[in-house]
């Protein structure tokens, strides 16, 4: 990781035989909360369970930010000019 950089992938496991990430300054991988963050999740964001499953979580998860252009493009598509005219600051690309 690069602090200067573009983020990759989050991956379901940290550990540096997987390709995890490093942290840019400390000498160890980045803990569960440092990958929420590239991931879109706010910091209240709590996952459950034991740190492998918590990894696995985001590491699969839909980013906030996607899951919510990808539900505006949906509705855009089902209501159609409607949610447009309500909408009209937002940016869809359907």
């Amino acid at each position: 990781m690069l602090w200067d950089s573009l983020a990759c992938t989050i991956l379901t496991k940290c550990d540096p035989h997987w390709g995890a990430y490093i942290h840019p300054e400390q000498d160890r991988s980045i803990s569960v909360r440092e990958t929420t963050r590239p991931q879109s999740f706010p910091d209240r964001f709590e996952s459950q369970g034991s740190r492998t499953e918590q990894y696995v979580q985001v590491g699969n998860a839909v980013p906030p930010l996607l899951g919510r252009q990808i539900a505006d493009a949906v509705k855009l598509a089902v209501l159609g000019q409607a949610f447009e005219e309500e909408h009209p600051h937002k940016i869809v690309n359907a």
